[in-house]
């Protein structure tokens, strides 16, 4: 039994992103240039930019860090063989 027909437009947006790390960058691309022009409104991306933002700031920090661990590991040993 059919009721009518009605007509859905449907789409698939996928970002290629690693599935360990979040990435509001990328859902903002997203968001902004592939859906917006296809939908009748505008969609804040504020929250996610500012994510975005967080995220990078913290990937910076671990860089940094494991950047002093290697370097401190490199420093040659001296001890009581020298």
């Amino acid at each position: 039994m059919q009721h009518g027909s009605t007509s859905v437009s449907r789409s698939i947006l996928l970002v290629r992103t690693d599935p360990c790390v979040p990435n509001p960058a990328a859902a903002r691309s997203m968001l902004e240039t592939a859906l917006e022009p296809l939908s009748e409104f505008d969609i804040d991306t504020t929250e996610v930019r500012e994510q975005a933002e967080e995220i990078q700031r913290q990937k910076q920090q671990v860089a940094q860090q494991l950047q002093q661990i290697q370097e401190q590991q490199d420093e040659p040993v001296r001890g009581m063989f020298r």
